[in-house]
């Protein structure tokens, strides 16, 4: 009987090789099969495909990447390699410009002033995912595979970076649950209240909470030390940093997380969540005067894992909604003793299942958060060595790590289940260009001037149910009960806008974009012709400066 293989290590050689040469491509060789052998240690099986080898990739049934940028070819050759082999976790290895993250669209992008700017929502999610290659997002929202990635530096010709990553991945080690309750939290003042019920929830308590301002981004050592980091300030394109945001000077936003202060002061080990804009963006250094992203900078100072998004994230200022939810839940499952990447699918599953996919801010919010990190590493100890032996051991001539893959197939499949059934009975939503009724445009004008919003524009979405489930009763799918459409009105603070909005040339266009500010989304949900409900969420970005948009994946 062959052996499973529990992970795949998926990379492009042609591309590896384009950025490193031969000989650094020879050096990255070497540190996978030490992380090959590392995770045999630990009971895995683990092969090395490149998703561009023709010999490799037909014996699997699967046509090889001609070109490392096609998105399409990508998830292809991935959704192959998963389909022959089954394997319990997927490890992309190199950056978006050796396994290219998909370009889903972003069904809140608006070329208005006060749009959303994204185009896209780029992200793994794909990969993750059995549907066949799609740019829209609403076909992924049923993840049903384990996928994490192990980036290296976009644009760099040094190997270094990546193989101190394989290192790390290749030696990792567990710690107690104790070492990451003791966790170090940084929010922007605006966003303190929401940030508290996060980490309430989370730790059980928020007096790991930092609040900035008044607090600066000079933390103390014994701080930027602690095993887990939870972040909820405003972040920007191609930015080395955090920012926290007043509540008194809503145009003043101090730093709050700076790559380069925090470089040299982590410790192993660390896992990080983060809700900030493009906190997970994969930039190139060159894009910020040579300076890695947060992320890099941590995975660099051999942080076991960082879960983030590429593009502008939302949230709202009280209560918990979109990256506030989808981070708790990483974490949480994290405490709870699964692995990096099974964390982060239960996140995003538990995301998709109790939030409404039909609204598109929810649907952005699934897209684009992303695991970089050995999907397979497991950094909490659930089980004490010193303590009392645990309730299941193996028989009699069976080993532990036997056991192990018989549990970690039942979660699979019951991962694989969940997923498959979250595609075939949430309802998404499709963008209509059909001009809102009076009434609600009226309503979402009237909340706007309530909120001290300034209106730059709206979209609507019309929800799109799946086959109706058989038994269920027709209360639970009638029109009177089930939203029809959500309605969002996008603007910006009026006192950020006052102080901040540029002035206009002849034609009516600004001259240049504002400094500092952040998008505000009120979405209204539609049920039987009528809203019934206007939810305010902001973006946890500063607007982007001219250009910034340059280098994204």
């Amino acid at each position: 009987m062959p052996t499973k293989i529990d992970k795949v290590i998926v990379t492009n050689f042609s591309a590896l090789a384009t950025k490193y040469s031969k000989d650094g491509l020879s050096k990255i060789e070497q540190a996978v099969s030490a992380l090959i052998e590392g995770d045999k240690k630990r009971g895995l099986n683990s092969l090395y495909i490149a998703v561009d080898d023709a010999t490799a990739m037909k014996k699997l049934g699967a046509a090889p990447v001609l070109s490392a940028a096609n998105r399409k070819q990508n998830k292809v050759a991935i959704d192959e390699i998963y389909r022959a082999l089954g394997p319990d976790y997927i490890l992309l290895l190199g950056s978006v410009d050796v396994i290219p993250h998909q370009d889903m669209q972003n069904p809140m992008f608006s070329p208005d002033f006060a749009g959303d700017p994204d185009r896209y929502a780029f992200g793994d999610l794909p990969y993750a995912c059995s549907q066949p290659y799609s740019r829209r997002p609403q076909e992924f929202i049923g993840p049903t595979r384990v996928v994490g990635r192990i980036p290296d530096l976009t644009g760099s010709n040094d190997p270094a970076y990546l193989l101190k990553l394989l290192k790390t991945a290749t030696s990792y080690k567990q710690s107690t649950p104790d070492t990451y309750h003791a966790y170090f939290g940084i929010t922007a003042e605006v966003w303190k209240s929401s940030t508290r019920q996060s980490l309430e929830r989370i730790f059980g308590n928020a007096d790991g909470m930092h609040v900035v301002p008044p607090k600066k981004d000079t933390w103390a050592k014994p701080l930027l030390a602690r095993k887990a980091l939870f972040v909820n300030c405003h972040g920007n394109a191609n930015t080395p940093y955090f920012s926290g945001q007043s509540v008194r000077d809503k145009n003043h936003y101090p730093d709050a997380l700076r790559a380069s202060f925090v470089d040299g002061k982590i410790t192993a080990g660390t896992v990080v969540a983060v809700e900030c804009c493009y906190g997970g963006q994969l930039y190139d250094p060159k894009f910020a005067a040579g300076q890695p992203g947060v992320c890099n900078v941590y995975l660099g100072n051999q942080a076991y894992g960082f879960f983030a998004c590429t593009t502008i994230a939302y949230g709202p200022s009280s209560g918990n909604g979109q990256a506030d939810l989808i981070c708790q839940y990483f974490l949480r499952n994290l405490l709870a003793g699964a692995s990096l990447g099974r964390a982060s699918l239960e996140a995003r599953q538990k995301f998709a299942r109790e939030s409404s996919m039909g609204n598109p801010v929810n649907l952005k919010t699934l897209a684009q958060f992303n695991l970089y990190g050995d999907p397979s590493c497991v950094p909490v100890q659930t089980v004490d060595p010193k303590g009392p032996p645990p309730p299941r051991t193996p028989a009699k001539g069976v080993t532990w790590s036997m056991v192990d893959r018989v549990e970690r197939a039942t979660r699979r499949r019951s991962l694989f289940l969940e997923g498959s059934a979250i595609s075939a009975t949430r309802p998404t939503s499709r963008e209509t260009k059909q001009p809102l009724s009076r009434s609600i445009k009226t309503l979402l004008q009237n909340k706007a001037r309530e909120f001290g919003v300034i209106a730059e524009a709206t979209k609507s979405f019309v929800v799109r149910f799946p086959r109706r489930i058989k038994g269920m009763p027709k209360t639970l799918i009638g029109e009177k009960l089930v939203p029809s459409g959500y309605h969002v009105l996008l603007g910006r603070d009026k006192i950020v806008a006052k102080a901040r909005r540029p002035k206009a040339k002849k034609d009516g266009k600004p001259t240049e974009p504002p400094a500092f500010t952040r998008i505000v989304a009120l979405v209204a949900k539609e049920v039987d012709g009528k809203v019934v409900s206007v939810t305010r969420v902001y973006s946890k970005s500063k607007h982007s400066a001219p250009g910034a948009k340059k280098a994204l994946s």
